[in-house]
């Protein structure tokens, strides 16, 4: 509450509150924006605004909150064809660096590509137009 990020209750003594139902689930999201997502609270807030604009279709809400969370690694498969990658070069060194830059630049990518195609289902599922 002292970040703005959970509504009041209503207030039963001068330190007791009580939840109904739709205030008991935002702790549970910010919970998971914040200790699961790992997100800045900056960013919940964000989110949790996004959340209550009545301006914003389901998509846009699903997309502010997709895009706040940070990058997460690779599926297994693509780790296989990064390493499959890394064992063409012949020395430690050179499969060091191959590693670095292989997860250096494709990781981003690859989460901007699955961000995207996030958006689009959503658009298709969600958008109402």
């Amino acid at each position: 509450m002292r970040e703005g990020l959970l509504p009041p209750g209503l207030r039963i003594t001068a330190t007791r509150a009580e939840y109904d139902e739709e205030r008991l689930r935002r702790p549970r999201l910010v919970r998971a924006l914040i200790q699961v997502g790992r997100i800045p609270v900056y960013s919940a807030r964000g989110v949790l605004a996004a959340l209550q604009n009545e301006r914003l279709d389901r998509n846009e809400r699903l997309g502010t909150a997709g895009w706040a969370l940070p990058h997460r690694p690779a599926p297994e498969r693509i780790a296989a064809a990064d390493l499959d990658l890394v064992e063409r070069y012949r020395t430690p060194d050179e499969q060091v660096e191959a590693a670095v830059a292989l997860t250096v630049l494709y990781e981003p990518v690859l989460l901007s590509l699955r961000r995207l195609a996030e958006a689009g289902e959503s658009r298709w599922r969600f958008c109402e137009e």
